[in-house]
């Protein structure tokens, strides 16, 4: 917060938190170690709509249709889509794979950040973050760009005198209009977004329909030999391979954004689950809508050179007049095809767009109130402790760094049932003798050894020594850790995690603003029954107010504060 609640004087217009429905998403999302500030508007069918609308593979297999025909022939345009089909379905198996196991909206840097060797991981995750943006950068560009030059086409094959006075420039500021309309709809009506876009996936499917059957049913066909069996080479290249491998990337700019889901993950409910089939579902949706609407217009494509006269950038607008006989129906044929590549220049900006709240307090009411009941939710991160030399970011889980993250050893922690041995950091909220011996006999359950760490502590090594009668299963190390497992003598113990209890700080300024104490392990000092604090009117509940992080203690002290506020309301109605 840039201001204190004194300063604000409570009556800024305050903004909505996330939905309470996103926390195990948010959690997932911790866990990998970034901080949930976006909302979950996506469910799976509008991000499905998303990604079929971003990738609009039937349109853009017409939008770049004169590449591919020039250079490898209607042949080269139809064995290449399939060259490209095949590839990226392979390629987005395995990105759906790392997006379930890390569902973070950077994606492609994100991941390899997590697998690339300790050494090298930083400068290849900025240089993988880096490409990535730059190359969204350019899709949107290039998206502009399309739409506003088929605008130009469009308007030509309505009003073909247009061509006498059709001008580069006359494009370029329609490229930055559907830009800046572009911004403004995930700026204005960003929440509106997911609507949107699940609207423009029916008009997707619809529109397919609304062109192809046309070309089906009304236009003249061509023989098979000519869409089969035709090659050409009209580039002049070295040789017919060489000719189709340019003329395939038209192919390869049909499927381009597919990954567009992956960037949206934080802000998609069930994230882990429903992007890779988002991903893997509208690549086939996509994929089968585009073969079937290039061999069909294949087969209406008539006399090409008549086409390329009438409209050289985009001759599949003339195509679409001479199939159908009428510049009306071709008009709206290609209107739809406009339409879907500039919501897929919508969708592109919303996928590089970041959209989130300020860390600011939430009015239940919604009203700009001087003062009124109000519900503060900031949450809490956990504060590790600093062993000398001890891993930086406990709970990340590096190769060859072990370091596993759980819950609650009482309720969690059964993946690692038959380990050889784990460790426990006798520190903080376990530096003692009360915490210390029990967790290590949860720990114990899951392995045939506990490592005690009490860096250095010989005394509590001791006190510790003293309730764990059992040496063979118990075993205290007050020498100083080095890197979580390498002891000052070089001794190296391999443990399959470490169980350890950290201390823990407000996410937000709130606590600070308000004036709330803390308890010595960070989290709010809020006394029973009501849990109420040191600041009347000011009332906690959940794991900011507890070190019994779960959801039956969450309950029970969140039902008290009700209890609680309801009490302190009717007392102020008991007034002379």
């Amino acid at each position: 917060m840039e201001a204190s609640l004194e300063e604000k004087g409570l009556q800024s217009p305050l903004k909505q938190c996330a939905s309470d429905s996103a926390s195990r998403d948010d959690a997932l999302l911790a866990r990998l170690g970034k901080k949930p500030v976006l909302k979950r508007n996506f469910g799976f069918l509008s991000i499905l709509g998303f990604s079929c609308t971003v990738l609009i593979t039937w349109e853009g297999s017409l939008t770049t249709f004169l590449s591919g025909l020039s250079n490898g022939g209607p042949s080269g345009l139809l064995y290449g889509f399939l060259v490209v089909w095949v590839g990226t379905l392979s390629t987005f198996a395995t990105l759906s794979e790392l997006v379930s196991m890390a569902p973070t909206s950077g994606g492609q840097y994100h991941w390899v950040s997590m697998l690339a060797p300790s050494s090298s991981r930083k400068f290849l995750g900025y240089l993988t973050g880096w490409l990535a943006i730059t190359g969204w950068q350019a899709l949107i560009a290039s998206g502009a760009l399309v739409t506003g030059t088929m605008i130009q086409g469009l308007i030509l094959l309505t009003h073909p005198e247009y061509a006498a006075v059709m001008k580069n420039w006359h494009g370029t500021l329609l490229l930055w209009a559907v830009v800046l309309i572009s911004y403004g709809i995930n700026t204005a009506v960003g929440s509106l977004l997911a609507k949107f876009e699940g609207l423009v996936l029916f008009l997707h499917i619809l529109g397919f329909f609304a062109v192809i059957l046309p070309l089906c049913l009304i236009s003249p066909h061509g023989s098979a030999k000519d869409v089969f069996d035709t090659w050409l080479n009209a580039g002049l290249w070295q040789t017919q391979g060489l000719s189709f491998s340019v003329g395939i990337l038209g192919n390869v700019f049909a499927f381009l954004g597919g990954d567009c889901a992956i960037h949206m993950s934080e802000e998609i409910r069930n994230a882990a689950v429903v992007v890779p089939r988002s991903l893997m579902t509208g690549l086939i949706i996509n994929g089968t809508l585009g073969f079937g609407m290039m061999i069909a217009t294949l087969y209406s494509i008539g006399n090409i050179d008549e086409a390329i006269a009438e409209n050289p950038q985009y001759p599949f607008m003339s195509i679409f007049r001479n199939a159908v006989g009428s510049t009306a129906g071709a008009a709206v044929m290609s209107s739809i095809v406009v339409i879907m590549s500039f919501s897929a220049t919508t969708g592109v900006t919303g996928a590089i767009h970041t959209r989130h709240d300020d860390d600011i307090l939430t009015n239940t009411t919604g009203e700009n109130l001087t003062w009124g009941p109000w519900r503060l939710r900031g949450g809490i991160r956990d504060r590790h402790a600093r062993y000398s030399g001890l891993l930086g970011a406990l709970g990340k889980g590096h190769v060859g760094e072990i370091a596993v993250r759980f819950h609650c050893l009482f309720c969690h922690g059964y993946e690692e049932r038959g380990a050889y041995s784990a460790g426990l950091l006798a520190s903080g909220f376990l530096g003692n003798t009360m915490f210390a011996p029990p967790v290590s006999r949860m720990v114990n359950r899951l392995a045939a050894t506990v490592n005690i760490y009490t860096d250095g502590n010989e005394a509590l090594g001791a006190e510790i020594r003293a309730v764990l009668k059992n040496a063979q299963k118990f075993r205290i190390e007050n020498r100083e850790a080095g890197v979580l497992v390498r002891l000052e003598d070089g001794t190296l113990n391999r443990e399959s995690f470490i169980a350890h209890v950290p201390n823990v700080e407000p996410n937000s300024s709130f606590t600070k603003d308000l004036g709330v104490d803390l308890a010595p392990q960070g989290h709010i000092n809020a006394l029973p029954p009501f849990f109420n604090t040191n600041v009347p009117g000011v009332y906690a509940a959940g794991d900011c107010a507890t070190l019994l992080k779960s959801v039956p203690t969450a309950t029970m002290m969140g039902s008290l504060v009700a209890a609680g506020l309801a009490h302190a309301l009717q007392a102020e109605d008991d007034a002379e």
